[in-house]
């Protein structure tokens, strides 16, 4: 008889096997579905892992085999359990008894193959974790390679989060009149252009920071873009990392780009341009050899290099220069170029906008044509400036105004608005720049000065300045009463007669105002130190007296500081290049009377020209300026500047830019005799003048060969006219040609040229004979002229290095100075005559090339009759030559 306890043993056993066997049918379900789910989800997780790997296997090519090995090894594994699994698995639902049984028969089954399967799933939980390690190495190889990015990371969270207002990051594009071709269809579909959506009010705000880490070895850039979104949605934080492959600059299209030149070309040829552009940036992109998003390893994008080449055709051209590249712009926006790149700080477009602002046309046609390609104007394009030239086109064109509620209600001109958002906190007490985007709002820029505590001087006269420039009567008026400096550019700027009555009387009155208070408050010895005198007004001495009495603890208010900048301290009130005489002689009888005071770069008021405006300032206007300040005592002969230049020499060179302009145009309409030229140009008194001062042979410091003791005058205007030296621009950039006429209208219609005829053919002698100019350079700017002295040592060596040619070209001109004393015939007629075929000899016999714009050839009539503009004049075919 079998022992009880061991049947119940078995019996307890046999019930546990029948309670686990009901157990797994009843998991059948869930297990299988689980197991299975878990296989599969971790398959297609190691494909992934497998093509990320292939495309960053560069970076560390060993853990990346040493990971690519260990899925190689559990692939077939979990490949297994799929199959497993699925043999298992419940068929697909099916009325048939067929089905049904089988399906009966596989969950019948299942509890004996439970433990297999449990096992297998504790295999994908080993293979997870090894797995988990693989990645875990791959982290620390992207973790080093992107350490700086985290970094940074950090720092932009920490900035984000200190942030109280929101940047509109919105995108739109409106498409344009004009259907684009197949071909750009083509394009726009392979590269999706990145365009903003349309503007609202209620819109979401988003603030977006970027940082960007670029690698030229790897050549690819990684960008981390942290963006904070708040608005009707809640508040959202996004980061991004981005990768991106980077081209160098000499790549086709970032080349095509940057040689593109519109300059000086017709508008047939413009299109002609613009055209062959598109066709060969369209055959790059369709041929794979250039994107429309590739960058440079400095952030550069191919919008970034147009936009470069616009803005200097912009500088000097203006509207008229934007024209030639829009096409080309609006393909590139088609083509799927991004219209910002936002990582990088020189975001071009937006300095686009600040053009038509400054040179105040075409504004409304210029924007048109850049939002209707997906610009559009923020609050970084308008602040800081005087938006009223905008309102025309924000109340038409409102959708592309990306820009805050504060800038809306300026350019609305909302008095409600404005107040409502200063008492919501939404107006910063410190954010100086909403003033000047008020500077012709004076009731806004009123409100905004009554909420703001302090603004500094400096601020309150830039302000007044701008305000000025625009004519703004009613805020001129407003910020003389809030108390704004009236520095000196104030005073030069004005251009109406409103304004200049308006800001005149008060710059006259506040140094009244300065000089009684110095006459009242400093000791007499101060005031003998300061040369103050009753009836004179402070003027370039205004800067010591207010720092004399700031010195003696004496209060002075504000308004009355003389000046802003440390360069205008002690500058008149005459250098001011833009004041007519009639402002002269106003502020002269008022008391302003230093006429030969020296500015810091050495320069007194009469050296100063309106170079910046010639355009608005006749030579006749030029002249009759500089005839006033003689008349009242300025001296042209001294004092001396750091090259021993005098304003003589500032004379000549400011009458020969005047000069040229008009001389240069009436060539293009080509008026056969030259004196008819010069005798329309300027009246008698004004040559009279002109003679004066070429005629008046003061010498500078400057040691060169081209002059005997220095340069004059007239070799100042030579250097202009001949444009040499060429190290600073000192010329209109004049032709041969142009050369050739030019030159021999000076000579026959200025008898100071005719009177110094030896030193103009010791200058063209010694230029034409290719020698080295060691003489002082000078540059002009909007101001008036800036001289260089040369180098000393380089002067030294460079005479040396020159010695023999320079003893040559001594005897050369011994000979033709003879010759011409001899022959008693008007310069010009010589030069035409006998010096241009000395000199063509002279280099002939030395081995020398005559090019077709050496002056020997281009003032012989003979060869500017036979011979072109580029071409290289070869002595003829003598005996002599011959034999040689």
């Amino acid at each position: 008889m079998a022992e009880p306890f061991g049947i119940a043993s078995l019996s307890i056993e046999a019930c546990k096997a029948l309670v686990s066997y009901c157990d797994g049918w009843r998991a059948f379900d869930t297990e299988i579905d689980s197991v299975k789910i878990k296989a599969e989800g971790l398959l297609s997780t190691l494909q992934v892992l497998d093509k990320l790997l292939g495309e960053t296997s560069a970076v560390r090519p060993i853990i990346t085999a040493d990971i690519a090995l260990k899925m190689s090894q559990t692939g077939a594994r979990i490949t297994a359990v799929c199959q497993k699994v699925t043999k298992c698995s419940v068929l697909p639902n099916s009325s048939g008894v067929d089905q049904k049984l089988r399906k009966t028969a596989q969950k019948a089954k299942y509890p004996f193959r439970r433990d297999t399967l449990k096992s297998a799933a504790n295999d994908l939980q080993d293979i997870q974790i090894n797995l988990n390690t693989a990645l875990l190495a791959l982290q620390i190889q992207q973790a080093q390679s992107l350490r700086k990015v985290e970094a940074q990371g950090a720092s932009i969270i920490t900035t984000v989060g200190q942030l109280q207002s929101s940047l509109d990051r919105m995108q739109v594009v409106v498409q344009g009149p004009s259907i684009p071709s197949d071909s750009q269809l083509q394009i726009a579909s392979k590269y999706p252009a990145q365009c903003r959506p349309a503007s609202h009010k209620y819109r979401n705000n988003k603030t977006t920071k970027r940082v960007r880490l670029v690698s030229g070895w790897l050549r690819m850039s990684i960008e981390l873009m942290m963006t904070i979104e708040n608005g009707t949605q809640g508040f959202a934080l996004s980061p991004t990392l981005r990768f991106r492959g980077i081209v160098p600059k000499t790549s086709p299209a970032f080349r095509l780009i940057s040689q593109l030149t519109h300059e000086d070309s017709s508008p047939q040829r413009n299109e002609e341009i613009s055209n062959q552009a598109i066709r060969s940036l369209q055959q790059m992109f369709n041929e794979g050899r250039a994107r429309p998003g590739d960058q440079t390893q400095d952030g550069d994008t191919l919008m970034t290099i147009l936009s470069f080449q616009i803005i200097y055709s912009l500088m000097i051209s203006s509207y008229t220069g934007f024209l030639p590249y829009y096409p080309i712009l609006r393909y590139l926006v088609d083509a799927g170029c991004p219209i910002e790149n936002g990582w990088n700080s020189q975001d071009f477009h937006h300095i686009f906008f600040r053009f038509p602002y400054h040179h105040g046309k075409n504004i409304h046609s210029f924007v048109t044509k850049l939002t209707g390609i997906g610009f559009q104007i923020t609050d970084t394009d308008l602040s800081g400036i005087d938006v009223g030239a905008w309102r025309y086109t924000f109340i038409h064109s409102e959708e592309s105004f990306m820009i805050s509620d504060v800038t809306r209600a300026i350019l609305s001109r909302s008095e409600t608005g404005l107040k409502r958002l200063i008492a919501s906190g939404k107006v910063s007490s410190d954010d100086h720049r909403l003033c000047h985007m008020c500077s012709s709002w004076a009731p806004g820029l009123g409100i905004l000065l009554e909420f703001m505590p302090t603004v500094e001087p400096y601020e309150l006269e830039s302000l007044l300045q701008t305000a000025v420039k625009h004519g703004c009567l009613d805020s001129v008026k407003l910020l003389i009463d809030h108390g704004s400096p009236i520095a000196n550019p104030t005073v030069w700027v004005c251009d109406s007669k409103e304004t200049k009555g308006i800001v005149f009387d008060a710059f006259i009155a506040r140094r009244k105002h300065l000089l009684q208070l110095a006459r009242t408050m400093l000791p007499e010895y101060s005031q003998e130190e300061l040369r103050l005198e009753r009836g004179l007004l402070p003027d370039s001495n205004a800067g010591k007296i207010h720092a004399q009495l700031k010195r003696h603890n004496i209060f002075v208010p504000s308004f009355l500081r003389p000046y802003i900048y440390a360069w205008d301290r002690d500058v008149s009130v005459f250098h001011g290049p833009t004041l007519s005489v009639d402002d002269m002689v106003l502020l002269y009888t008022a008391g302003f009377r230093d006429i030969d005071a020296l500015n810091s770069g050495g320069y007194t008021p009469i050296s100063r020209a309106n170079l910046e405006f010639m355009g608005k300032q006749s030579i006749g206007e030029c002249i009759e300026r500089l005839k006033w300040f003689v008349s009242k005592g300025a001296r042209l002969h001294s004092p001396p500047t750091i090259t021993g230049s005098v304003p003589s020499h500032h004379v000549s060179i400011n009458i020969t830019y005047f000069l040229l302009r008009p001389l240069k145009a009436a060539l293009k309409t080509t008026l056969k005799n030259p004196q008819s030229i010069w005798t329309g140009i300027l009246d008698t008194h004004h040559r009279d003048f002109i003679r004066l001062v070429y005629g008046s042979g003061h010498t500078d410091d400057c040691s060169c060969s081209c002059s005997v003791a220095g340069c004059t005058p007239i070799s100042m205007a030579l250097r202009i006219i001949l444009g040499r030296p060429k190290k600073y621009y000192t010329g209109f950039g004049l032709s041969g040609k142009e050369k050739g006429c030019i030159l021999p209208q000076f000579i026959l219609d200025i008898p100071s040229f005719a009177a110094a005829a030896h030193e103009i053919l010791r200058f063209i002698t010694f230029t034409d004979l290719g020698l080295t100019h060691t003489c002082c350079r000078f540059n002009k700017y909007g101001g008036g002229i800036k001289e260089f002295p040369f180098d000393e040592e380089e002067a030294v060596e460079i005479q040396d290095e020159e010695k023999h040619l320079l003893i040559d070209f001594e005897g050369l001109l011994e000979e033709i100075i003879r010759e011409y004393d001899q022959l008693e015939i008007p310069l010009l007629e010589y030069i035409h005559t006998h010096w241009c075929r000395r000199v063509r000899e002279y280099l002939w016999n030395n081995g020398e090339k005559v090019e077709s714009h050496s002056l020997c050839n281009r003032l012989d009539p003979d060869f500017s009759r036979q011979w072109g503009e580029n071409k290289t004049y070869k002595p003829p075919k003598t005996r002599l030559s011959i034999l040689a």
